[in-house]
């Protein structure tokens, strides 16, 4: 077997606060995906502070100018650099997934399906002197599928050994990987998280978020309301909650209550979800929710199996995100789809996705296991 392949993966959220960057040792061990494995060295974050909250405004339909886009998807990239800058001495390819600012779902006749991730991983290429990847999820989409969840094949990789579990992102949107005993891997969308944590938190707390998930953590869950929205998410037919306007017309139903029982609702809510979707496996937590109490507490209240981080079997619930891209980044370049046609409907075999960004200067060498070289 080659040297590991050193690769770094970047990520910002739905919450556009800060991009991480995470460096993952990938070892290939054969020719196949399922028999990569790979370490978490280490990650980095930067803070975009009132960037951050420009480009939540654009991803949620506010108007700008294409100078304004382009400025801002620089400023963006300016950020991953630093970030990689922190992580990257010495790696050998990047993988920058950008900021999500539109994601439609396609239809059922495989049309109308739209994907942008903000990113311009040139500037990335030029300062870390290696490739970089980008564009991860549009070839799936032009082949029919959602583009999403995008992760499992991943987290086969990272958390595989494991199995069976479910991993889950307690991110902007909560999603799952179901991976079992016997190799099987299924991802998919659970129900709104931070997105609505935090949009609760702002209204009702002048926040950003309710920190450690404190305030829920003080107050008592509705069972009523939990199961209703609960319901509501299980009919949704798309990704989210929609709209803004629906996003407030959840937080206003609630508006009865205290504040703490308001917000310990949504993270029962949210909990539900979870311990509907997973069954009777352990769970590891991910994401910036991990660090929400009350909403870790509302899942192993929720779940069957037992509820733990991520960090108890080697990544921080912080970089999970980051490292998947970082481990997506080692299998594209080796010629392996990101995707799994099973989970995002695409059309099979799922496409070779991502667009490779060269440095100045030209190609790369990286030593496949085999002695082979890439480049």
């Amino acid at each position: 077997m080659s040297r590991p392949l050193r690769s770094v993966g970047c990520m910002s959220g739905t919450s556009c606060d800060g991009v991480d960057a995470v460096l993952v040792e990938v070892c290939e061990r054969a020719g196949a995906p399922l028999d990569t494995e790979a370490r978490v060295i280490g990650g980095a974050s930067v803070d975009l502070g009132g960037l951050g909250e420009r480009l939540l405004a654009f991803s949620r339909g506010g108007a700008l100018a294409a100078g304004e886009i382009a400025e801002l998807r620089d400023r963006l990239s300016d950020a991953h650099v630093r970030a990689i800058r922190e992580v990257g001495d010495g790696c050998d390819v990047v993988a920058a997934h950008g900021q999500t600012v539109f994601h439609g779902r396609a239809t059922p006749d495989a049309r109308g399906g739209r994907t942008w991730q903000l990113c311009e991983p040139a500037r990335g290429a030029r300062a870390s002197g290696v490739p970089v990847l980008a564009d991860l999820r549009s070839g799936d989409v032009a082949a029919g599928g959602q583009g999403a969840p995008i992760t499992p094949i991943a987290d086969r990789v990272l958390f595989g050994s494991h199995a069976p579990c479910a991993v889950v992102n307690l991110g902007g949107f909560c999603n799952a990987t179901l991976l079992g005993g016997d190799g099987s891997v299924a991802g998919f969308d659970v129900c709104p998280c931070n997105q609505l944590l935090d949009a609760g938190a702002r209204r009702w707390l002048g926040a950003k978020f309710d920190t450690g998930g404190a305030v829920a953590g003080a107050g008592r869950a509705d069972a009523g309301e939990s199961a209703r929205l609960r319901g509501a998410w299980a009919d949704a037919a798309g990704r989210s909650l929609g709209s803004g306007d629906e996003r407030l017309d959840v937080l206003t139903r609630l508006e009865s209550m205290g504040v703490g029982d308001r917000l310990a609702t949504l993270c029962d809510a949210i909990g539900r979800a979870i311990g509907e979707r997973v069954g009777g496996v352990p769970v590891f937590v991910a994401g910036g929710g991990a660090r929400n109490a009350a909403l870790v507490r509302a899942s192993e209240r929720r779940c069957a199996g037992a509820v733990s981080s991520t960090a108890v079997v080697g990544v921080d619930a912080v970089w999970r995100e980051g490292a998947c891209m970082a481990v997506l980044g080692g299998l594209t370049l080796r010629g392996e789809a990101a995707t799994l046609a099973g989970v995002t409907g695409c059309a099979a075999p799922a496409p070779i996705a991502g667009s490779w960004t060269l440095p100045p200067g030209g190609g790369w060498r990286v030593v496949r296991a085999g002695g082979d070289d890439v480049g």
